[in-house]
């Protein structure tokens, strides 16, 4: 999916001179979040109502306790 973006800068890369320019390892993520990331691409880009972006997953689950060290005020 970030192909596409890279495909388009390479040119301009290399137009610069940096040569046989590779894409960098930022723009990657682990393929099994492959499904998800496709998920969000099809909903909100492709304008896919059916696509399912409810993949929270605890795999991705951080303790933020040691950074959020307030409680989640209640909004009105």
């Amino acid at each position: 999916m970030i192909e596409w973006a890279w495909g388009v800068s390479r040119p301009a890369w290399e137009a610069r001179g940096f040569g046989q320019a590779q894409a960098p390892a930022h723009c990657t993520f682990p393929s099994v979040q492959a499904p998800e990331v496709q998920a969000f691409v099809d909903k909100f880009l492709h304008d896919d109502a059916s696509a399912n972006t409810s993949v929270a997953r605890d795999a991705y689950r951080t303790d933020l306790s040691r950074w959020v060290t307030w409680s989640t005020p209640e909004l009105k």
